[in-house]
């Protein structure tokens, strides 16, 4: 059992005295990347919309060194046991878990990379719905592309990851993880549009307002069957809005105006799914012109406006995420609070003055408990770098 001053170590410092155990001697070089959390967007990403990610503060540290065959070795310090493989025979292999991710990344460099020693140590909150295995995925990439005969550019490092995390790994993605994860800017989140995945950085000013993850504790029960009808009935209006003449590619292509026009003309759940895309467009694009201004009160009246239209047009959110944000809107220095991820569980994301985060932890700590018997795990964050070679 590790003993607790040993977790209390920097990952970095982890790594470093546990290299030389696992893969002997040698000089390793040192890379990292961060989770992410979005605050605005919620289920616009394959509806073609405007997200609005930040890199956090705590990720996936990997240390890496060549080898001179073509094998390669994995080996987490939070996760056992070590993996070996041959770099030109990468498969998928349910055995391998974790593993199988950074083998998906190494399968899409094919034979630009050498043989390589990887060993990873992270700091993410576990279940935080952080998005560790795109930190995973883009810290090996990171990795690889240092070693690589050919240097690919970070936007080509993003369509690897998730095309690993999609084919190799099978786990049907946006790519709003990857992208978070690699182009994070300290200080900064990313209005990201999720067409031409171009973006452009929002000031997010830390002396007003902090992030606060919180997390419900309660976990997602058949979620994937859920978001995979979103999806369906997202397509259904648009196909729907297609038939009346409207020229719609996605729902973004869709105001609300004309939404309400045919209104009478789509199957009701369709219309409840597109009016809260619609209307969460409009609602991040609102957000952004709040941060520019440094208006974090209308910046949580968005995030409060996001949570109530996911509740009650998409119906993504449940009795405990809706516990958790009315505790959040009833503590000090809340600005707002929503769902973030896909939803039916998990975690909201919670904006909240700086001065005010350790009275903030205590009341919704005692709210939310008081109202579902459940004690939840509260993580400040802040907005990050992406990945890099430290």
């Amino acid at each position: 059992m590790r003993s607790a001053a040993h977790t209390l170590l920097h990952p970095l410092d982890r790594l470093a005295a546990a290299w030389a155990e696992h893969f002997g001697l040698g000089a390793p070089r040192a890379f990292f990347a961060p989770g992410r959390v979005n605050l605005l967007g919620a289920h616009l990403d394959y509806n073609e919309g405007f997200v609005l990610p930040m890199a956090v503060d705590r990720g996936t540290y990997v240390l890496a060194a060549p080898r001179a065959d073509r094998r390669v070795r994995l080996h987490s310090l939070d996760r056992q046991p070590t993996v070996e493989a041959d770099l030109d025979r990468l498969v998928l292999e349910a055995s391998h878990g974790w593993a199988n991710y950074p083998k998906g990344v190494l399968a899409a460099f094919g034979r630009d990379v050498p043989g390589l020693d990887l060993l990873y140590c992270g700091d993410l909150p576990i279940g935080a719905g952080l998005s560790s295995s795109a930190s995973i995925l883009v810290a090996t990439a990171t990795a690889a592309n240092a070693f690589a005969a050919r240097e690919r550019s970070r936007i080509e490092l993003v369509h690897l990851c998730r095309g690993a995390e999609v084919n190799f790994v099978g786990v049907k993605c946006g790519i709003m993880d990857h992208y978070a994860s690699a182009f994070g800017r300290e200080g900064h989140v990313l209005h990201l549009d999720c067409r031409s995945i171009t973006h452009r950085e929002v000031p997010f000013d830390g002396s007003k307002a902090t992030i606060v993850v919180c997390d419900t504790t309660k976990r997602r029960e058949n979620s994937d069957g859920r978001f995979n009808d979103r999806v369906r009935e997202c397509g259904e209006a648009v196909a729907r809005l297609r038939e009346l003449g409207v020229p719609a590619g996605a729902l973004r292509d869709v105001d609300r105006a004309t939404l309400e026009r045919y209104r009478g003309r789509i199957p009701e759940i369709p219309y409840r799914r597109a009016l809260h895309v619609v209307s969460e467009i409009e609602r991040t694009i609102r957000g952004v012109q709040a941060l520019d201004a440094g208006d974090f009160e209308a910046f949580g009246a968005w995030l409060r406006d996001s949570h109530e239209s996911s509740r009650v047009h998409y119906e993504v959110s449940s009795r405990e995420l809706d516990a958790l944000v009315e505790a959040v809107h009833g503590a000090p220095g809340a600005y707002g609070a929503r769902l973030t991820g896909a939803g039916f569980g998990g975690c909201c994301v919670a904006v909240v003055r700086p001065d005010a985060v350790e009275a903030f932890r205590a009341v919704v700590a005692e709210k939310y408990e008081a109202a579902t018997g459940l004690q939840p795990r509260l993580h400040p964050f802040h907005p990050s770098r992406g990945a890099t070679a430290l």
